[in-house]
């Protein structure tokens, strides 16, 4: 019987025709618009949950004119090999792997049933027994990865191996084990979570994922993903198959799927050229048209036959972003998305012009701004104009695209800036986002440009912490727009001092001066930011609110970490738990605070509560009070807030100094009964109810600053009320 079926299956393989596509130079399109347009769009949805981003994917990619000999593969799907298919910027790989006779030996008792590449049918028929092996496809993709560290692959295998996941396990293992995606504690059956995205499984380290049928056999369920897990939790959610025949023949989004199938699960259209396909199939063959349709729908992976690097009109129907001949930094510095009105992409110098801004909600809402400006502007504009609601986007697909240009045609809006940048590194777009908690373990330190990196190098606390020793520079890649409302909030500790302490931000991984660096602590008086520079040194964590806005600005890839030590390399820098997020309400939370001690011996007569979930201090008796916030005041700094008092004690007042010591210059006086020596413009209240004041404090002294401190003071009878509310510091031109 089985020589029969092999016999059959070779008659078969000898009635097929091959194909007729003309491939051209793979090279030649690495080196086309078309290319750069693919690398692109593959970008914008990096970030963007596994069922809201799109990809082509090479349908049976192993069956390829470029394997072909004596019968084998004589009937091909493609031209191109897995190699050039992967070089060409596609990163979906189907696999069909049947355990069949291998009949490659002229000795015919030296045939044995192996895993082997096979276009065929569930019984095998069509497989001649001569084929590739799954391991010779798997060394293949193994390759090319090596070459090609930072690129995420997803490989589908239609499983005809009648159960030999053992065998299949082993040759994974053997070429890709290490790079493949599949977490402790996760289940083949579960599926890959929906809302994973290409970044969150780059950040693991692993660059490929691979689903198919579970078996438990030889660690296949630790390999593989059924589908993908639906968003609900409930079955897999991968549709495809004769899903063709609604969206592709009859030109219908909702005739076999529904708007919940788009909404929670990875839709698949593939079709079948070969003859085989279509003597065993109805599988139709999908057009430019019917790409254009599809992803209009919603669909995320479109399968196709015969890719080749002179498909254009089907390559250009994909490429629903970017118009022709964009991106092209024309004459240098076009480096931001400029959404026109044709709805298409274009670079252009970010401070240019001023036009709207995209912005995107949740929901995946658009609202188009009323206010303009320069790309910089985006995500303070987006969260001023929507109460926060709306943050600085992009499209990351054709219904969002869609859904944007009707969201500019109802403001009658034509041309906007949109959130995707190559400021960074020259054609690497990213989509900076607008809050990042750092997990040193994901982003992977490496040394700053030119500067020394003399010493230990460690990640602890599950990527929590960066601990640097002796002479050490290192950054991590950011991606993120520093705004006026950008603030970095970590902790610091260290217990051998060096020359410098500290942190920055820059634009690429080249060391460009310091001037915008934070320090800490250190024996050398460097031109930096030194606002910081009161680290005790004595091994403790001292935690920072840094408020970055007002010492840098605009888009930067990176940010480092130093500890420099020139003189003996031994310096020590920990970094843990750093935030970097836009603070649009800037009014103080008492409760995040340590409420210290101020002007020597006049601290301890009397009482502080904090109120009204942290936004009031009430200070009662005769006391002064300070918080640790560190600040450059600014000619346009202003002070705003609320103020009363139900016991006129001798001085009420508040004010900004760099020590915690009574500097009488930098207060500004409220009430009270005593005649001093501080700044008494403001003393108006009338000590009835609750005033607001609005202190223009750039306008009195500048400089840098470490905290804000309150007086309370009632030498006589100790029974003096202060009451601060809602304080606000902004940085704002009138």
């Amino acid at each position: 019987m089985r020589v029969l079926r092999v016999t059959l299956s070779l008659a078969l393989v000898l009635l097929m025709q091959v194909g007729a596509v003309q491939a051209e130079s793979v090279a030649d399109f690495r080196n086309s618009n078309d290319y750069d347009r693919l690398r692109a769009q593959t970008s914008l949805d990096e970030n963007a949950s596994y069922n809201q981003s799109t990809r082509i994917q090479a349908h049976n990619a192993f069956n390829s004119k470029a394997y072909a000999f004596g019968i084998n593969y004589i009937d091909p799907n493609h031209k191109l090999s897995t190699t050039d298919l992967l070089e060409m910027g596609i990163r979906d790989i189907n696999y069909d792997v049947h355990y069949i006779l291998n009949i490659s030996s002229p000795w015919p008792w030296e045939w044995s049933k192996k895993l082997m590449l096979c276009h065929a049918q569930s019984s095998h028929v069509g497989c001649s027994g001569g084929e590739r092996y799954f391991s010779e496809g798997m060394q293949e993709i193994a390759d090319w990865m090596e070459e090609n560290p930072d690129e995420l692959v997803y490989l589908s295998i239609q499983d005809e191996m009648e159960g030999q996941y053992a065998k299949a396990a082993k040759i994974i293992e053997d070429t890709v084990g290490d790079r493949v995606y599949h977490p402790a504690g996760a289940s083949c059956s579960d599926g890959i979570p929906m809302s994973m995205s290409r970044r969150e499984i780059m950040d693991t380290g692993k660059r490929l994922v691979i689903t198919s049928k579970c078996g438990a056999a030889g660690g296949w369920d630790h390999l593989a993903f059924s589908g993908i897990k639906r968003e609900s939790g409930v079955g897999t959610g991968t549709r495809g198959g004769n899903a063709n025949t609604d969206v592709v023949i009859n030109g219908e989004c909702f005739g076999k799927f529904d708007q919940e199938d788009y909404d929670h699960n990875s839709i698949l259209i593939y079709e079948d050229s070969t003859t085989l396909g279509s003597t065993f199939t109805d599988t139709p063959q999908i057009y430019a048209a019917d790409i254009e349709f599809a992803l209009s729908c919603g669909v995320n992976t479109i399968g196709l036959d015969q890719i080749h690097p002179n498909d254009d009109a089907r390559i250009d129907a994909y490429l629903w972003s970017w118009a022709k001949g964009e991106p092209n930094n024309n004459n240098d510095g076009q480096d931001c998305l400029r959404h026109s009105g044709s709805g298409r992409f274009y670079d252009y110098r970010c401070d240019n012009n001023q036009y709207s801004f995209g912005c995107q909600n949740e929901a995946g809402d658009w609202y188009v701004t009323e206010g303009e400006g320069v790309w910089d502007q985006g995500n303070a504009t987006c969260a001023a104009e929507t109460n926060g609601k709306y943050t600085f986007s992009v499209p990351v697909n054709k219904p969002q695209n869609e859904r944007l240009i009707e969201a500019k045609f109802n403001k009658s809006v034509t041309n906007l800036w949109l959130n995707f940048t190559d400021q960074g590194v020259e054609g690497q777009w990213v989509a900076p986002k607008g809050n990042i908690n750092v997990n040193f373990s994901e982003r992977r330190p490496q040394g700053y440009g030119d500067q020394t990196t003399i010493g230990e190098t460690t990640v602890e606390d599950n990527g929590a912490t960066l601990r640097l020793s002796g002479n050490n520079w290192q950054s991590i890649e950011v991606d993120y727009v520093i705004t006026p409302n950008t603030v970095v909030e970590l902790d610091f500790s260290s217990t051998n001092e060096g020359e410098l302490h500290g942190f920055g931000f820059d634009v690429d991984n080249q060391y460009g001066g310091y001037k915008q660096r934070i320090n800490f602590a250190g024996t050398q008086n460097a031109s930096d930011v030194s606002a910081y520079d009161n680290y005790p040194m004595d091994g403790s964590t001292k935690h920072y609110v840094i408020n970055m806005g007002l010492h840098d600005s605009g888009y930067k890839h990176r940010m480092y970490f130093l500890v420099d030590n020139d003189a003996s390399e031994s310096g020590e820098s920990i970094f843990s738990n750093v935030r970097i997020y836009e603070r649009y309400d800037a009014a103080i939370n008492f409760e995040d605070h340590e409420i210290l001690g101020y002007a020597g011996g006049d601290v301890a007569d009397g009482g502080v509560s904090i109120e009204d979930e942290g936004s009031t201090l009430r200070m009662t008796g005769n006391l002064w009070r300070a918080i640790e916030l560190p600040r450059d005041i600014s000619v346009d700094t202003v002070l705003e807030f609320d103020f009363s008092s139900n016991s006129e004690g001798e001085i009420h007042g508040i004010g900004f100094d760099n020590n915690l010591n009574n500097t009488a210059s930098n207060r500004f006086s409220l009430h009270g009964t005593q005649d001093t020596s501080d700044i008494s413009d403001f003393a108006t209240y009338s000590g009835n109810g609750v005033t607001h004041y609005r202190i223009p404090v750039g306008q009195f002294y500048i400089g840098e600053m470490q905290y804000l401190f309150f007086a309370m003071d009632d030498d006589a009878a100790e029974a003096g009320e202060s009451v601060f509310s809602n304080i606000t510091i902004t940085d704002t031109q009138d």
